[in-house]
């Protein structure tokens, strides 16, 4: 029998997973430009502690995105929105956009993020 085996390398950069306070996030140098983009019951919850830790990983922040929560972002004109609201915010390809939400949020804003003027972190 033939030997099919192979040995996985993860690449240089990887996503890492931080658990911790919000305070405590490493930050080697802040983004220029960048935005919240957040779901309004996650956003009128906690941003007092949303915005002072995207100043931290911004150095111009921009006003947040404000989105309704729900299965309804999972769809390309919610996205088409999204990818209008960062235009208008002035982020560029070297802005940073930072998601906080339930999945529905995240996976329509981490879809926006890798797509909007060919990815932005």
């Amino acid at each position: 029998m033939r030997d099919f085996s192979y040995t996985l390398r993860p690449p240089a950069e990887t996503t890492c997973v931080f658990v911790g306070p919000l305070a405590d996030v490493p930050c080697e140098a802040p983004a220029r430009t960048g935005c919240l983009v957040a779901d309004a019951r996650v956003h009128a919850s906690f941003a007092p502690l949303l915005d002072p830790f995207v100043a931290r990983l911004v150095a111009r922040p921009a006003d947040p995105i404000v989105l309704p929560a729900g299965e309804a972002l999972k769809d390309l004109a919610a996205v088409g929105g999204l990818w209008s609201a960062l235009s208008a915010r002035g982020l560029d390809r070297g802005s940073l956009v930072v998601a906080a939400g339930g999945g529905s949020l995240l996976d329509a804003c981490g879809f926006a993020a890798a797509t909007y003027l060919r990815g932005v972190p």
